[in-house]
Order: structure tokens, then sequence, then C-alpha cells
């Protein structure tokens, strides 16, 4: 089921969609949001992203709205599951979304874990994901410098948060939802904890 916030549309208020409506921090990012935009999340059982059909259903139903987000990610299953979560799927949405032309902003929730992907003594299942997250981001960041597409992108690569991915260790989750609408106000390609490494656009 399709949740939005009202059915008016107001002429200050962002179109706004978040993929992955049932996780901690999209229920984070919604309670920020919807007092001042139209906010309507996904839910996985709307559009998986492990199925590529599901990306093209999804893609062609939000490319016209200002500003998407996108909190869907995975730290547990075997490195198939967890690339095309994290990964594959991301690109193929930003592919679609570009094939329509979109001209949506479009935020990913990465991991700080792609600033630094490996230690020694790191589990490969740990790898893998911070791997994952740094795949997603080198992508962001050539699409960006390429030019090929008229949408805007950022990524966020938090520290860990209160989630339950994380056991409901770390940061407070409402920090990385506040650093999420920051950067609806202010576009970055790379936002990591609070400190910018891009300039804005």
């Amino acid at each position: 089921m399709e949740l939005s916030t009202t059915d008016k549309i107001e002429d200050n208020k962002l179109n706004v969609s978040i993929i992955g409506a049932n996780g901690d921090l999209s229920n984070a990012v919604y309670n920020n949001l919807q007092q001042d935009h139209l906010v309507t999340r996904y839910s996985k059982k709307q559009y998986d992203f492990r199925n590529k059909d599901d990306i093209v259903k999804l893609s062609s139903k939000i490319y016209t709205d200002d500003v998407i987000i996108s909190c869907v990610g995975i730290s547990d299953g075997d490195s198939w599951e967890v690339f095309t979560v994290n990964t594959l799927a991301p690109v193929y949405l930003l592919e679609q979304l570009s094939k329509h032309k979109s001209k949506s902003h479009v935020i990913f929730v990465g991991s700080h874990g792609a600033m630094w992907t490996s230690w020694p003594g790191i589990s490969i299942n740990r790898l893998v994901y911070n791997v994952s997250k740094q795949s997603l981001q080198s992508f962001v960041t050539g699409l960006d410098h390429c030019g090929a597409t008229e949408l805007t992108v950022s990524i966020i690569n938090p520290t860990k948060f209160q989630s339950k991915m994380s056991a409901n260790q770390g940061h407070n989750i409402n920090l990385v939802a506040k650093s999420i609408n920051h950067i609806i106000n202010s576009p970055v390609l790379v936002y990591e904890y609070r400190n910018y490494k891009d300039v804005d656009r």
C-alpha cells in the first residue's frame, strides 16, 4: 500500500518518495519530512530490489518526483544478494530513471564502510558489505562526472546509527534523518558524517 501524507499538493511542498518503507531509517526520515512535504513510501512487498522488473515499474512511477530517497540496504546474506541489493539494484534504478529523463534529486543511504573497506581481521561478510557500498559510491561519482543524466544524485555515508541492523547501537537515528533533510535543501555529491566531501552544486 502506498502511504501519502496528503492528497492535496501545495506549491511549497516537494513530492518525495522513500524506498524501503518498513525500515527504521525510513520511518525516521518519513517522520522528519512528512509535515513539510508530500511523502510517499514504497515497501519491499511492492517493489523488491532483487527483482529487475520491480525496479522498472518503480522507476516508471517515481521519475517525476522532486526527491527520491533510497533507504534500501542489507548487510546479511551472501555476496550475490548483498551486491544485488546494495549495488546493482540502485545502479539499475538510476539507469531507468535516466531513460525517463528524470530530473529528480536521488539520495542513497550508503555507509561509512564505503570510505574504508578493509582492515586486519575483518570478516568476509563485512568486506562484501563495505565494497558493495563503495561500488555504489563509485558509480554515483562517475555518473556525476560524466554528465550522462539530468538527475541530481547524492549519497550519504553515515557511521553506525541506532537501528535493527546495528542492534540499536551507534548514533541517534534522527541525526541521519536530519542530515538527509539538509541534503535535500543543499545537494552534495558525497556526504560523510557531518562533513561535506564535495561542494554544493
